[in-house]
C-alpha cells in the first residue's frame, strides 16, 4: 500500500468508445446543421431546412444530451447497468441520427450551390436585359439620323421599338440547370444580331449598310465564327482583356485581301482560353471564401498555412492548370475532413474524461464518500479537482485529473502532520493504508466498467507521505456543501451539462 500517487486512465470498452465516437460525430453535424439554418437563403428555406432543424432537435437531445445526464451524472451501480444496458440501441439510434444530419447537410449545400448559381443567372439577365435597352437606344439615334424617307425611317423605329430581350429565369428547382448560361447569351446573341439585320439597310446616306460584318454565302464557315466569337465575348468578364479581344476582332473585320478565317479562329481560341482562366479563377476564388470561413484546429495550423499560400499563389497567376485547381480543391476537401477528425477526437477525448471521472467519484459515493462541491449538480466535463470526505475518518481523498489523462491522488488530512503525537501518526498511517486498500478495490470494480487506470508512480506509507490539506481545499471544505452520499439520487433534471 502507499500514499500520493498517480494513475494513467482510459476507457478500454469497445462499446463505450463506439458511443463516444457517435457522440462526437453527431454533435459535430448538429452544429454544422443548426450553422446552415441560420445562413441559409430562399432556397434551404423552401426545402425544408428549418422543418427538418424543429423535427431533429428533440432526438438530438434525446440522443445527445440524454446521454450526457446519464454517463456523466453521479450513478450509482444500479443505475449505470441500466445505462450499460441500453448502449445498444442508443447506438443504432446514434448511428441513424447520423446519417440523417449528415444527407440533409450534404442535400442543403448542393442545394445553396444550385442556388448560388441560379441567383449569378438571375444576375447577367439583368446585365443583358440593361445592355440590349441602351443598344436598342442607339439603334433608335442612329435610325433617326439616317435618310431614309420618312415613312420607311417610322417603320423601322417601329420595328425596333418592339423588340425586346424577353428571358425569365425558371423557377428553382433545386437543382443546377445544365448549360443555362450558354442558352441565356445565345438568346442575347439572337436579339442582338435580329437587330442589327432590321438596321441592316438603313445606312446614314440610306443606302443598304450591314451594321456588322457582311460576308457573302460563300463564307458560312467565317459567319459560324463570328458568331462564336460574338457569344464568347460576352461570358468575358474582365474589362480590358475583352477591349483587347474587340479591338483585335475588329482589325479582323477590315476588308482585306486575305479571306483565310485562320485569324478569327485564333482569336476564337484565345476568348475560349481566357472563359477557361477565368472559370478557374472562379473556382480557386470560392475554394479561399470556403477557406476563409473554416474554423480549423490549431493541431492543423502547419498544413493549412502551406495551402493557403499555395492557394494565393495560384490566384496572382495569370495562367493556372486545370489539374493544379483541381489539386487544390481536393486538397481543401482534405483539410475539411482532417478538420472533422480532429474536431470528432476532441469531443471523443471530453466524453472520455467525463466519463472516467463521473464513475471513479460515483464509485467513491456509493462506498459513503462525500463530495466537497458548489453545488449539488457536478459538472464532469469542466471540474478537474474533487475533494472526498473519507467516511468514518476526518481525512479526506483529492483526486485531480490531467489533460493528459493523468489521475493523481492524494490522502490529506485535516491537522497539520507537525502536531501529530507517534500514536496520532501511527493512526494516520493505518487510515491511509485502509483507505489505499479500498480505492484498489474501487479501482478492480470500474475494470468491469469499461475503465482501465494503471498505477504510474506511487510514494510508500510513511510519514513523509501524510500532507495537510492546502490552504484553497481548507476554504473548499468551509465554504462549499459536501455533498453525502443521501442525496446522490435526488439530483434535479436540469443538470448542467453541455449544450448543444
Amino acid at each position: 500500500m502507499s500514499g500520493p500517487k498517480s494513475y494513467h486512465a482510459e476507457v478500454f470498452d469497445q462499446h463505450l468508445k463506439s458511443l463516444f465516437q457517435l457522440q462526437g460525430e453527431v454533435k459535430l453535424l448538429w452544429e454544422e446543421v443548426l450553422k446552415v439554418s441560420k445562413t441559409s437563403g430562399k432556397a434551404t428555406a423552401n426545402e425544408g431546412l428549418h422543418d427538418f432543424v424543429a423535427a431533429s432537435e428533440p432526438k438530438v437531445k434525446n440522443a445527445v444530451m440524454g446521454f450526457d445526464r446519464q454517463a456523466h451524472g453521479v450513478l450509482n451501480q444500479k443505475q449505470f447497468d441500466a445505462f450499460y444496458n441500453n448502449i445498444h440501441p442508443r447506438i443504432e439510434q446514434l448511428k441513424k441520427l447520423k446519417k440523417s444530419l449528415a444527407d440533409q447537410l450534404a442535400k442543403t449545400l448542393e442545394q445553396e450551390e444550385a442556388y448560388r448559381d441560379y441567383l449569378e443567372h438571375e444576375k447577367l439577365i439583368r446585365k443583358l436585359t440593361v445592355d440590349f435597352q441602351l443598344l436598342k437606344k442607339q439603334t433608335l439615334e442612329r435610325v433617326d439620323r439616317s435618310r431614309l424617307p420618312e415613312p420607311e425611317r417610322q417603320l423601322k423605329a417601329k420595328q425596333i421599338s418592339d423588340m425586346g430581350f424577353d428571358v425569365s429565369m425558371p423557377p428553382f428547382n433545386k437543382a443546377p440547370v445544365e448549360g443555362l448560361e450558354e442558352q441565356i447569351l445565345q438568346q442575347f446573341h439572337e436579339a442582338r444580331e435580329q437587330l442589327g439585320r432590321v438596321f441592316s439597310d438603313a445606312g446614314n446616306d440610306g443606302t443598304k449598310a450591314d451594321l456588322r460584318v457582311s460576308y457573302s454565302k460563300e463564307q458560312p464557315e467565317k459567319k459560324a465564327v463570328m458568331r462564336k466569337i460574338n457569344v464568347a465575348l460576352l461570358k468575358v468578364k474582365n474589362r480590358a482583356q475583352k477591349h483587347e479581344f474587340i479591338n483585335r476582332l475588329q482589325k479582323l473585320q477590315q476588308p482585306t485581301k486575305n479571306k483565310d478565317d485562320y485569324y478569327l479562329k485564333e482569336l476564337h481560341a484565345d476568348i475560349l482560353s481566357e472563359i477557361k482562366q477565368q472559370d478557374l479563377r472562379g473556382r480557386l476564388a470560392r475554394v479561399k471564401l470556403k477557406f476563409e470561413a473554416s474554423d480549423f484546429d490549431r493541431t492543423l495550423s502547419g498544413l493549412t498555412g502551406v495551402f493557403w499560400e499555395g492557394l494565393n499563389k495560384a490566384l496572382k497567376k495569370d495562367f493556372n492548370r486545370n489539374d493544379e485547381v483541381d489539386a487544390l480543391e481536393s486538397r481543401f476537401h482534405e483539410l475539411t475532413a482532417q478538420n472533422r477528425k480532429a474536431r470528432v477526437a476532441q469531443a471523443f477525448e471530453r466524453e472520455e474524461k467525463a466519463y472516467i471521472r463521473s464513475r471513479l467519484v460515483s464509485a467513491l459515493r456509493d462506498l459513503n464518500y462525500e463530495v466537497a462541491a458548489k453545488t449539488e449538480l457536478i459538472d464532469f466535463e469542466r471540474d478537474t479537482d474533487f475533494l472526498l470526505h473519507i467516511p468514518e475518518q476526518k481525512n479526506y481523498l483529492n483526486l485531480r485529473f490531467d489533460e493528459d489523462g493523468k489521475v493523481l491522488y492524494n490522502f490529506l488530512i485535516p491537522e497539520g502532520k507537525d502536531s501529530l503525537g507517534m500514536d496520532e501518526t501511527a493512526v494516520k498511517l493505518s487510515e491511509m493504508e485502509e483507505t489505499c486498500k479500498a480505492f484498489n478495490d474501487v479501482l478492480e470494480t470500474l475494470r468491469e466498467q469499461g475503465l482501465d487506470i494503471d498505477l504510474k508512480h506511487e510514494i510508500p506509507v510513511s510519514e513523509k507521505a501524510l500532507i495537510s490539506i492546502p490552504g484553497y481545499q481548507a476554504e473548499k471544505i468551509k465554504n462549499e456543501q459536501v455533498i453525502s452520499s443521501k442525496s446522490k439520487n435526488h439530483q434535479k433534471p436540469q443538470s448542467k451539462q453541455k449544450r448543444l
